[in-house]
């Protein structure tokens, strides 16, 4: 599934039916094969499909993978996902891009890592989302 605001920002969708794999377009106006964002296209194609997935891959704005991955918590499908987070030095040294992940070993219950170094791509039912309660 790869999502666009509108149909004329969609690119390469001749070279991505080539494929031969299922893509599924979106885009919030309307114009491709689903009307909608992504969240909505997925939930519409796991509604329909008899096939089960076993697991999501999924990169873009934030709101978009935290909507994903409880997509993926709710079908119980593993979800992984690469952050867009922003990277200072992108060596680890100045941990501007640290993202705190549900760790139970750890007293405080998370851990902060960079996604320079340790990332960008994490299980998506490890990520302390912003505004969730660590």
């Amino acid at each position: 599934i790869f999502g666009f605001r509108s149909a004329a920002e969609c690119f390469l969708e001749d070279e991505l039916r080539k494929l031969g794999r299922m893509t599924i377009l979106s885009s919030d106006s309307g114009g491709l094969d689903f009307h909608g964002n992504v969240p909505a296209a997925l939930e519409a194609f796991l509604a329909d499909t008899i096939v089960k997935a076993l697991a999501i891959f999924s990169c873009g704005p934030e709101a978009m993978l935290k909507a994903v991955s409880s997509i993926g918590r709710r079908k119980e499908i593993p979800v992984q996902v690469s952050l867009e987070t922003r990277m200072g030095c992108g060596i680890g040294l100045c941990r501007g891009c640290s993202v705190d992940l549900i760790d139970e070993g750890q007293e405080s219950g998370f851990r902060r890592v960079r996604c320079c170094k340790e990332g960008p791509v994490f299980p998506a039912e490890k990520i302390i989302w912003p505004q969730e309660e660590k």
